[in-house]
């Protein structure tokens, strides 16, 4: 359902688009990366036309049973603080054993629902470990124990729920040096 299209205010240039008129769903992304046994929260990057509506625009949700949410969120135009401006809507879902995680084997799946009460566009679904409060100094551990250079994103929140662009930092992870010293035995 919808297009890719080439859009300027995309992260990468690029967009899904759902012209209004248009119902469907977006499936995806996939994954089966995250740890399980913890709280998440996605991040959707949307934008739309219809800010004055009081119409549901779109519905975003995470499943991993490929049916029954275990995060959801409706979205109305009037939830928008502007037109034809990105915004990220976050999704909390807790990625622990119950009835709708069937098992860690079963793909998460990101989706956004849209019946056609405007224009819409998806830039990019972001997933963060649950936010916690911001401490003066933080650490986190790499998914990676290879040198390299790697990029850390992290997003701020306030209470009523207004996101903060990214916050990246290039983390450099170098090999650790070892010192070798000769065996003197008498």
């Amino acid at each position: 359902a919808g297009s890719v299209v080439t859009d300027s205010d995309a992260l990468n240039g690029q967009a899904l688009y759902a012209p209004r008129g248009g119902s469907g769903v977006w499936y995806g992304p996939y994954t089966t990366a995250l740890p399980f046994g913890h709280p998440y929260r996605a991040y959707f990057r949307l934008k739309t036309t219809g800010v004055l509506t009081t119409v549901e625009v779109a519905k975003i949700d995470v499943v991993s049973d490929q049916v029954n949410p275990i995060g959801l969120r409706h979205l109305y135009g009037t939830d928008f603080r502007s037109a034809n401006t990105y915004q990220e809507f976050s999704v909390d879902f807790d990625y622990v054993s119950g009835p709708y995680v069937m098992s860690t084997t079963n793909p998460l799946e990101f989706r956004v629902d849209f019946p056609g009460a405007a224009d819409l566009w998806l830039d990019r679904i972001l997933i963060a470990a649950y936010p916690a409060p911001a401490p003066l100094t933080t650490s986190w551990v790499l998914s990676s124990s290879v040198p390299g250079s790697y990029i850390v994103i992290a997003k701020f929140s306030d209470n009523a729920g207004n996101v903060s662009p990214d916050v990246p930092q290039l983390i450099s992870l170098v090999a650790a040096d070892r010192l070798f010293l000769p065996l003197l035995l008498r």
